[in-house]
């Protein structure tokens, strides 16, 4: 079913301000945390928490929503507001963050010097952030 032009504008507002907000939240070299919360019978999806640590008190700080935001409607929360995440065979929490920082760091200055500074191979902006999972 398509969104109406109405939705859409809703949509893309929300992934610039949750991008904004996680640009402030998480500069390059964040480690970013998941906590898989589910897997479904079949092992074709989970559901996923993203959490990092509060530069200035030390605090845990709740990500999933933003993260939710950003990826402007690829991925939905379940009922207990973790990220629903389809797919297996490979590490979906990096997954997530991986396109995540890659949609919020993606033509950026700190990009353009990540990959100078990183000119063997991992150094898009994707890699931006380190995953870690609980």
């Amino acid at each position: 079913m398509a969104r109406s032009k109405a939705e859409q504008t809703r949509i893309d507002n929300e992934a610039r301000e949750a991008i904004e907000r996680l640009r402030e939240l998480c500069p390059p070299g964040t480690t970013i945390y998941s906590a898989v919360r589910s897997v479904s019978r079949s092992g074709m999806s989970r559901t996923i928490d993203f959490f990092a640590i509060d530069r200035c008190d030390g605090g845990m700080l709740y990500l999933t929503g933003l993260f939710e935001a950003a990826n402007a409607g690829v991925y939905k929360r379940n009922r207990d507001g973790a990220l629903k995440v389809g797919g297996c065979g490979m590490d979906m929490c990096f997954s997530v963050v991986y396109s995540t920082a890659t949609r919020v760091w993606r033509d950026t200055p700190e990009a353009r010097d990540h990959e100078r500074r990183n000119p063997r191979g991992g150094s898009g902006p994707g890699y931006m952030w380190r995953s870690e999972v609980l």
